[in-house]
């Protein structure tokens, strides 16, 4: 199961058996999508680096390419959504803190 949500225009997935440390997969499309990439959200306080060592803002491209500039745009994207993003990681994860 995965919970979706658009930023942007593109879709921003957090998967409910997905992993730890919290992140979100970012992809143009649900199907055959060109490029998929995996944003990380890093501590809930101030996006420093988790115990996994994964800052708000840190990137892994999962398949595909993309410019280096579509990566930042979609960080950043994502960055002025957070509060959401992290509402909806404790709605299938719940909340650490």
């Amino acid at each position: 199961m995965v919970t979706i949500f658009r930023l942007g225009g593109i879709l921003n997935l957090i998967y409910t058996r997905d992993h730890r440390p919290p992140h979100v997969h970012v992809k143009p499309s649900p199907t055959r999508p060109e490029w998929e990439l995996r944003i990380y959200l890093g501590k809930r306080e101030d996006g420093s680096a988790d115990e996994y060592g994964k800052s708000l803002g840190d990137t892994d491209i999962v398949s595909g390419k993309i410019k280096a500039s579509k990566i930042d745009a979609y960080v950043q994207i994502l960055i002025q959504n957070l509060d959401k993003v992290w509402e909806i990681w404790d709605s299938i994860y719940g909340a650490d803190e």
